[in-house]
């Protein structure tokens, strides 16, 4: 998995990084300075009536021939209730399962705030 090396690119406490096909995949695009949309990919079928019940929409797109489904929660930080909704996804709905979460790097401004205090308060959360 890794290239050889001199010292260890895990040390003992590290936790090996989340691959696979049945992960949770977490997508951050950002649509202004406060409003981002949070797509869920990947292993989603087992929440998706939860998903629904919490207020996360469902899609689909075709893509080399095959049916990918998601599910969109479009979010403005600085609203508390939207907050809120977000902590509930990741606690109650999908019940503090471990996350990659993808394009987080890109962000800016209130997002970018929003997402450090996201990575801090969420454990199960993998920043990619």
């Amino acid at each position: 998995m890794y290239d050889p090396a001199r010292k260890a690119p895990l040390s003992v406490f590290d936790a090996q990084p989340v691959q696979g096909k049945r992960v949770m995949n977490v997508t951050l695009e950002q649509q202004s300075e406060t409003e981002v949309s949070l797509i869920f990919h990947g292993c989603t079928w087992h929440f998706r009536d939860a998903l629904e019940d919490a207020g996360v929409t469902a899609s689909r797109y075709e893509e080399d021939g095959a049916w990918k489904y998601v599910h969109i929660l479009n979010v403005n930080v600085s609203e508390q209730a939207d907050n809120a909704k977000i902590d509930n996804v990741f606690e109650n709905v999908l019940k503090c399962l471990v996350c990659r979460v993808l394009d987080s790097k890109t962000l800016k401004g209130e997002v970018k705030a929003f997402v450090e205090r996201l990575c801090e308060k969420h454990e199960q959360l993998h920043f990619v």
